[in-house]
């Protein structure tokens, strides 16, 4: 049975100065650069999509071609979408099992047609003044990161676990962790954070809020903490380094996860009301009966 994968390479603008706000128009700017760009690489704007404060994009799914060593993967959809620092490649796709070992080399080309294609052609844009609340700026580099989700990919990290070495897994050569995500059914999701990428194996589709907090995490703890670093280094590198990871993993172990215990607690709160009212409605009914 093919597997359900995305890969989402999110990216982060970094202007020639700070506290860079843009306006209407100087997005505009933006928008129309990018969509030059996307027409170039036969693509159009997405005119079917729900409300997004992104401009979106969709590419033909020809662009991208795979010479795996195993099966090839069977492209869903590409898209991108750009709204003010953020910039993201959404990469739908199947695969099968046993291309499980080509995802990294999947990864890198996708990472690599993302920063050759598009990211490559928008750096260095200047953007225009536009109105007397705004200042002209340029792009000066766009940091990248790619993060890999396989939609019920947690049953075969559990398959794995059963043959897999104690100590020389999978689990053991990067951060490798569970985290809980509050649903009516309750889901356990595994997230492998390195420095190339995370992957997160879910346990079915990963609800939104567990997705959006996840997103932020990466930006949070990632892309802004190194486009941070890198501007007192004076230095642009699109590379974590060991102490990112660290600092990452740790706000996706107490944010992502303090947040899913936290909204755990307030439905079983709410249950609990709910229950507390069925009871009282039940006695009340009951002695009315009598």
């Amino acid at each position: 049975m093919p597997y359900k994968v995305n890969v989402y390479i999110l990216g982060l603008l970094e202007f020639d100065r700070e506290e860079v706000v843009l306006n209407r128009e100087q997005l505009r700017q933006i928008d129309y650069k990018i969509d030059q760009i996307i027409k170039n690489l036969d693509g159009t704007a997405d005119s079917q999509k729900a409300y997004s404060p992104y401009k979106v994009w969709i590419l033909p799914k020809h662009r991208i071609s795979f010479n795996m060593s195993n099966d090839d993967p069977a492209i869903d959809h590409v898209r991108l979408g750009y709204y003010h620092h953020r910039i993201i490649l959404d990469v739908s796709m199947r695969i099968t099992e046993k291309s499980f070992e080509d995802l990294r080399a999947i990864r890198d080309l996708l990472h690599n047609f993302f920063r050759r294609e598009i990211i490559k052609s928008i750096t260095s844009f200047y953007i225009d003044k536009y109105g007397e609340d705004s200042q002209d700026c340029t792009i000066k580099f766009i940091y990248t990161y790619p993060l890999i989700v396989i939609v019920e990919g947690d049953g075969f990290i559990a398959s794995g676990q059963d043959y897999e070495d104690t100590i020389f897994s999978d689990a053991t050569t990067s951060f490798f962790f569970k985290i809980p995500e509050s649903s009516i059914i309750p889901k356990n999701h595994y997230v492998r954070v390195s420095i190339p990428c995370t992957f997160l194996y879910s346990s079915g589709k990963p609800g939104r809020g567990f997705f959006w907090n996840l997103i932020n995490a990466i930006y949070f703890g990632g892309l802004y903490e190194k486009k941070k670093r890198d501007r007192e280094d004076q230095n642009n590198k699109n590379e974590f380094d060991e102490d990112i990871l660290r600092n990452l993993t740790r706000l996706m172990l107490e944010h992502v996860a303090e947040v899913q215990f936290s909204v755990t607690d307030m439905k079983l709160s709410l249950l609990a009301i709910i229950l507390a009212i069925i009871a009282i409605f039940i006695t009340i009914i009951t002695i009315v009966s009598k």
